[in-house]
């Protein structure tokens, strides 16, 4: 009996010794498993999305364009991914192929008010004023109460040189939404046209105070050019600085800048400006002939006179008359 007993006992011993010993083991697995990095999960179209505006809106915009290719490669029929790939190429002045991403989103979904909105900006930003206007309407006929798209065709009789339907839509808009930074913004710009640039500077302003982060390269820009035309150079280059930051592929901001310099004398680096501007646009005339006028003032009369070629044969008239005046001598 006592064997047997000393038997069961030891027994008892082995089995209690691995059952501590399993414990441990699964203890010992369970801990190594936590510590194990959680499997990422698959990017779809929609995260990858909302990465990509976020990115818009730190403002890297190159960033945000791929993280869109990546979610149109996975799902060509994803509209949010084309609108936002349209948004960010309309910031970095890529008009023409945003206008075909845009024109894509609206095959997907022809019934969503912001595509018809930012396809009325893209055409405003080409000049396009007419169709830009019909899609501003097109887009408020979905929703009435859109401020963007409202303020876009204000915009767009602006440049139409039709002030009094720009005014009226204006009026209305500011007594339905005193707070809408659009209208403001709206504003500055048609007392700018008019030349009332200390009213345009209070109209941005507003628009700032509202929302400092609404339209801001444009409010930016605008307000250094009210800067500008009242001789307020320094408050014009802070401006521009600040609109090239928050937009630093756009023509506009470097063309201004460069006036800027031009204006106080530094022409070497207004000529930076003015090259960096046609590096990015370069069909805009005056742009040529401010630069032609840049080289004239540093006495460089064979670059000038280049330039104003340049743009006299883009039909800037102000350059063909320096050219009559100023560079019949010149050996080419």
């Amino acid at each position: 009996m006592q064997l047997n007993d000393q038997s069961n006992h030891t027994t008892i011993w082995y089995e209690l010794r691995q059952l501590v010993t399993m414990k441990k083991i699964i203890l010992l697995l369970f801990c190594l498993v936590s510590l194990l990095p959680l499997k990422a999960q698959e990017e779809t179209p929609a995260s990858l999305t909302k990465s990509a505006y976020e990115k818009i809106h730190e403002q890297d915009y190159m960033f945000a364009i791929r993280l869109f290719n990546q979610a149109i490669r996975i799902n060509p029929s994803f509209e949010r991914a084309w609108i936002g790939r349209a948004e960010a190429k309309n910031m970095i002045a890529e008009y023409k192929s945003a206008l075909n991403d845009i024109n894509q989103a609206l095959s997907i979904n022809g019934n969503n008010p912001k595509s018809y909105y930012l396809r009325g900006e893209i055409r405003l930003n080409l000049k396009d004023y007419d169709m830009a206007l019909s899609d501003f309407n097109r887009g408020l006929a979905m929703k009435p109460e859109y401020p963007d798209a409202t303020a876009g065709k204000i915009l767009a009789y602006h440049f139409m040189e039709q002030p009094k339907e720009a005014q009226s839509i204006l009026d209305q808009a500011l007594k339905n939404h005193p707070d809408a930074p659009q209208y403001y913004y709206a504003q500055g710009m048609l007392e700018n046209k008019k030349e009332h640039y200390e009213k345009a500077i209070e109209s941005f302003n507003t628009a700032i105070r509202i929302d400092p982060d609404y339209n801001k390269f444009n409010v930016l820009l605008n307000r250094g050019v009210s800067y500008l035309e009242l001789k307020e150079y320094d408050k014009a280059e802070e401006d521009l600085n600040k609109a090239i930051e928050s937009g630093p592929e756009k023509a506009s901001a470097y063309h201004s800048r460069g006036r800027v310099y031009y204006e106080l004398g530094d022409y070497d680096q207004a000529i930076k400006d003015f090259n960096k501007s046609i590096e990015l646009n370069p069909d805009n005339d005056v742009t040529y002939f401010n630069l032609g006028m840049t080289y004239f003032r540093k006495e460089d009369r064979i670059s000038a006179c280049e330039n104003f070629g340049k743009a006299c044969s883009m039909g800037n008239k102000n350059a063909c008359r320096m050219v009559l005046m100023q560079c019949g001598q010149i050996k080419q």
